[in-house]
């Protein structure tokens, strides 16, 4: 496996040319929506992404394994803003922790949400307290593990109507799919280009 990215400073120089988007919720009226931040950080292993795990005291998606973020409420002035307020929330990662890189492609979930996904750099992860209500286990995981073959997995789903594939990967022993998957997909994709 290539490792071309030694550093997150290298990885934001690529990203950086992505930009920050600022999603328009006119193009998706009457579709629910959510925002998330993929959080890039330099371990001492190398450059990571923080995922969650959900606890499975939420109404949606417990116990998966996600980005920090959530849904678009009414008094949120963006879906940036929403992103930021999720992340407090959930993991107590204030703005002022954090460097927007750019943004990804919007995802649409089997619940019918568009998420919206935004890449940050990680500049302080000492405050971080998750709220055991949302969430379970914050967990940081490198891009060389992440990219690691052994850990791709296909997932078979019955759908109402067939049966429907799905790329996933293993993460210490957890099942990541669906979006978050495809979230993970994209941003590598990007950082390899």
């Amino acid at each position: 496996m290539e490792n071309i990215h030694n550093s997150i400073i290298k990885i934001k120089s690529r990203l950086k040319l992505l930009k920050v988007q600022e999603f328009s919720d006119k193009k998706s009226s009457g579709i629910p929506k959510a925002a998330v931040f993929v959080l890039l950080t330099q371990k001492h292993d190398g450059p990571s992404i923080l995922f969650v795990k959900r606890s499975n005291e939420v109404s949606n998606h417990k116990g998966e394994i996600c980005f920090p973020g959530g849904k678009k409420e009414i008094f949120d002035k963006s879906l940036l803003d929403t992103a930021y307020r999720e992340l407090e929330e959930e993991i107590g990662v204030t703005k002022q922790s954090i460097e927007i890189i750019c943004s990804l492609s919007p995802e649409i979930t089997r619940t019918g949400y568009i998420i919206f996904p935004y890449v940050a750099h990680l500049i302080d992860d000492s405050n971080i307290k998750p709220d055991k209500r949302e969430i379970e286990k914050v967990m940081f995981i490198t891009l060389d593990d992440i990219q690691d073959p052994e850990r791709k997995r296909t997932i078979d789903f019955l759908s109402k109507k067939s049966r429907i594939q799905r790329n996933g990967f293993l993460l210490n022993n957890y099942l990541v799919w669906g979006a978050t998957s495809n979230i993970t997909n994209e941003l590598l994709e990007r950082i390899h280009q």
